[in-house]
Parts: structure tokens; C-alpha cells; sequence
């Protein structure tokens, strides 16, 4: 009789515990359906082929963003020469013409991303519009919005600011001014790194392509990319380290900043100074001292002066130090793994 009633007992916890599960499928099931019911009809699911060529498109543009971009703003926008900061390029009708056809892209970015399909937690595709809004708003709308924001914005932020603390500075008034003038068109083109928050989409960035991860996981591509992912982290580091030299702000002089003290021998064998070359070459020179750094070589011939340099270069050590150790690490693991497949197989 115990057995027996033991033996109902489990029984009827049993059926209890299928009831509960058949209820919560029977909630998720509603939930789902109710998704549907909500604008389902405009979303874009992540297998959409729109969805897959619009991702291929805006890995393309943050690459863009990230590198070229940058070197023309640090190199061109900001060239250091003889007589301080030449600007370059800036009434380039082709290149103006290239940003606005990209500031058109992101904004178009910015509201694309309400009709996408996102997948939660537990896995299921959600393509409710309430919910993606919700979700979006509550995350990257904000940083794409940042990004996507005129430089005019950010320079009419940041004018008053500079110009009322220039106004507390002592020192003859017509100096001041020509100063203070130059100082402000520095700062408005500084807004244009807001771009660079774009790249945060690289972070989540995903390609839903037949044979993409199997192309992900060949030895070769995995370890290019870790050789790719230091020389970016290089240019990165390589256009700040030149930007605290044109930023420079003792009575807006570069001549003391590594720029003018650096030399470098041109193809007739003389000796000049690194303003008196081209872009090209500063920013050779800046990856070639970001290198040296990250690789703990430190020849020597260039070091820090300022106190902006000093500052910069205790980051590089830092970033540089974590960065060098994570990618020999993980290359040394994509070879060894690979060399124990093979062992494996051939022990089989």
C-alpha cells in the first residue's frame, strides 16, 4: 500500500510538473503570437537578404571610418608644417561630397535599426516593433544618434565653453584674440571624431552568409586577423600620438613638440624635419613609434617631451602591453589547436 501510494504520489507530481510546462509554452506561445500582432508585417528578419546586404554595407563604411576617415581628419585636417597647422584638403569638393553621401548613410542607419529583428535571451527572433524600439532606445540608439550629430552642433557646444575660459586667461588682448580664434577652429574640427563611435557597431557587428563561419575558422584567416586587429589598434594609437602635437597649446607653438624634433633622411640623402614632409610620412613615422612601443623594442631616436606626450605614452604602454600579450597569446593557441587536430588525426 505505501508502494502504491508512493507510486501515485510521483505520478501526480509528475503530471503536475507537465501541466506547468505545457502552460509556460502555452504564455510563450501567446507572447510570440502577440509579437506578430504588432507591426511584424515591417520588420526585417535577420536572414533577410536586405538585412544581409546592409550589413555588408556598413562593415564596409565603418572601415572606412576607422581608416581613412581618420587619417585624412589627424593628417590632413590637422597637418603639422613649417609654420604650425596647414590644413589640408578641407575644400576638397569630392571628399565633401564622399562625406555627406556617408552622414547620409548612417542617418539612414540610425532609423533602419527600428525595423530589424533582434533575438532575446532565450533565443527567439523578436520582431515586434514595440519591443525593438524599446530595446534600441535603451541601448545604441543614443551613440549612433552622438555619431550621426553635425560637427556645427558640437562646435557651438564646445565655442562658449573654450571662449568664456579663454576670457578668465591673462595676457595682451590682440594676442589673446588671434589665439582664442585659432584655438576654437581646432576644437569644431575635434568634433568630427564623433564618428568614430560608429565603430562600436564592430563590437555586435555579425554576417549572416553561407560559409562565412566556416571561412572564420580557417588557421589562416584567424591569424590575419589578429595581425589586422594590431595594426588597427596601431593606427589608432598612431593618430593620437600626432594629435598631441597639433594640439599643442603653449601659446599654440609645435615647435617643441615631437613633430618638429623628429628628423628624417629624404631619397637625396638629407636630413629634414618631419614637418617639412608629407602626410604620408608623419603618419609613417607615428606607426613606427607606436610599433617600437607595443613591441618593447624602444630604439630611442623618439621619445616624450610635453607633458601631453608623457601622458600619451604611458596609455600606449598600457594599451600597448595588453594588446601585444592578447594577440600573441591567441596566435600561439591557433597554431598549437591546430597542430593537435592534426596529431589527432593522425593518431586515429
Amino acid at each position: 500500500r505505501k508502494c502504491s501510494k508512493r507510486a501515485l504520489t510521483l505520478k501526480d507530481v509528475q503530471l503536475e510538473q507537465d501541466t506547468i510546462y505545457k502552460a509556460n509554452n502555452e504564455l510563450e506561445d501567446q507572447s510570440m503570437n502577440a509579437q506578430h500582432e504588432i507591426g511584424a508585417s515591417l520588420v526585417f528578419r535577420r536572414d533577410h537578404i536586405l538585412v544581409i546586404a546592409w550589413s555588408l554595407v556598413l562593415f564596409v563604411l565603418l572601415l572606412y571610418i576607422g581608416t581613412i576617415f581618420l587619417y585624412r581628419f589627424t593628417y590632413l585636417t590637422f597637418h603639422i608644417g613649417p609654420t604650425g597647422i596647414e590644413p589640408i584638403g578641407d575644400d576638397y569638393l569630392s571628399w565633401n561630397v564622399w562625406n555627406y553621401m556617408v552622414d547620409a548613410l548612417f542617418w539612414f542607419d540610425l532609423i533602419f535599426n527600428f525595423f530589424l529583428a533582434y533575438e532575446d535571451s532565450k533565443g527567439h527572433e523578436v520582431v515586434n516593433m514595440w519591443l525593438i524600439a524599446k530595446q534600441y532606445l535603451m541601448g545604441a540608439f543614443w551613440l549612433n544618434l552622438l555619431a550621426c550629430l553635425p560637427e556645427q552642433v558640437y562646435g557651438g557646444i564646445l565655442q562658449p565653453i573654450f571662449a568664456k575660459d579663454d576670457d578668465n586667461e591673462d595676457g595682451p588682448v590682440t594676442d589673446f584674440g588671434v589665439a582664442r580664434v585659432y584655438r576654437l577652429q581646432r576644437i569644431s574640427r575635434l568634433a568630427r571624431l564623433s564618428r568614430l563611435t560608429r565603430l562600436a557597431k564592430l563590437a555586435t557587428f555579425r554576417v549572416r552568409v553561407p560559409g562565412w563561419d566556416y571561412f572564420k575558422s580557417l588557421r589562416g584567416v584567424r591569424v590575419m586577423k589578429f595581425v589586422l586587429g594590431l595594426f588597427f589598434a596601431c593606427h589608432l594609437l598612431a593618430c593620437g600620438w600626432y594629435l598631441t602635437a597639433a594640439l599643442h597649446d603653449v601659446n599654440d607653438d609645435t615647435k617643441i613638440t615631437w613633430v618638429n624634433r623628429r628628423s628624417v633622411m629624404t631619397t637625396d640623402g638629407e636630413a629634414k624635419t618631419l614637418v617639412n614632409q608629407g602626410p604620408f610620412e608623419q603618419w609613417l613615422v607615428s606607426m613606427y613609434f607606436v610599433l617600437t612601443v607595443f613591441t618593447t623594442v624602444g630604439f630611442g631616436d623618439m621619445s616624450a617631451n610635453t607633458e601631453a606626450e608623457i601622458i600619451f605614452v604611458v596609455v600606449i604602454m598600457f594599451v600597448g602591453a595588453v594588446v601585444h600579450s592578447i594577440i600573441i597569446s591567441e596566435v600561439i593557441q591557433v597554431v598549437t589547436s591546430t597542430d593537435r587536430n592534426d596529431e589527432f588525426k593522425q593518431q586515429q
